[in-house]
């Protein structure tokens, strides 16, 4: 990941992720000025706190992280930054087990179901299919540097730029001229439900001192150059994909999911 588009496809996988699925229900449920509103508030929020971390790992170097940089400000907290953080990862990979325990099954029916020498019901098992998935990611969370997944970074970012392209295609050849998408929506319970995934669409703070750490160049006008694309990749990607979507996409269903 020595190079800017390196580290710019890791960071932008790490900052969007399956949030992206939201944006769908967040336009129909907040409307559209109060969720472009709110989008830009958490992601410049978002791009100030990893401005300032950048600013302020410049005293420590390239092995500057989140515990070293408490350490420096509070000693005696850099036990719960380092718990924090642990329960943030920990909370989007529990996320990211349910979503691939709900959609692996049939997903794997579907490909083998014409294979003559596999039986698809072998996959039908959410409990088995998710053991082959954690055997095949597992050896990857044995990798030292962030540089050696920049490669699967590259699959989920084309994975989501083709689920946001067959929106977009959808969109087009889909009548919606009789959809009516409000400006604004009465503050419900749901506004309330659905503050966090505002929040956690753009966090990918503790994986940008891996990339300051791996890139060429980590001289601090880059990285704020890399952050703010990054953002603005982020914020382009969740209003297009939210937009257009939302003109044809129940919103029951969504709110299930």
């Amino acid at each position: 990941m020595k190079t800017f588009a390196g580290a710019y496809v890791n960071l932008l996988k790490t900052s969007i992720g399956s949030g992206v699925l939201s944006f769908p229900y967040l336009f129909k449920t907040y409307g559209i000025v109060v969720t472009v509103f709110l989008t830009l508030i958490t992601g410049l929020f978002a791009t100030t706190g990893l401005v300032l971390l950048m600013i302020c790992s410049q005293v420590i170097g390239r092995t500057a992280d989140l515990s070293k940089l408490a350490a420096q400000c509070f000693p005696y907290a850099r036990i719960f930054v380092d718990l924090a953080v642990f329960l943030k990862c920990f909370g989007v990979s529990l996320s990211y087990v349910i979503i691939t325990r709900q959609l692996l099954p049939p997903i794997l029916e579907s490909l083998f179901e014409r294979a003559p020498d596999v039986n698809p019901s072998l996959f039908a098992s959410p409990s088995i299919t998710l053991l082959i998935f954690l055997g095949f990611v597992g050896p990857f969370t044995y990798f030292s540097k962030l540089d050696k997944l920049k490669y699967t970074s590259f699959v989920g970012i084309f994975s989501i730029v083709l689920v946001i392209l067959a929106a977009v295609a959808r969109y087009i050849h889909t009548d919606t001229t009789d959809v009516k998408i409000a400006f604004f929506l009465p503050i419900t319970i749901d506004w309330l439900a659905g503050m966090g995934k505002f929040i956690f669409s753009f966090t990918c703070h503790q994986n940008i001192f891996a990339v300051n750490a791996e890139i060429e160049d980590n001289s601090l006008p880059k990285m704020k150059k890399l952050i703010c694309t990054v953002s603005m990749s982020s914020f382009t990607l969740y209003m297009t994909f939210g937009w257009q979507t939302t003109c044809f996409t129940d919103l029951r269903f969504l709110k299930m999911s």
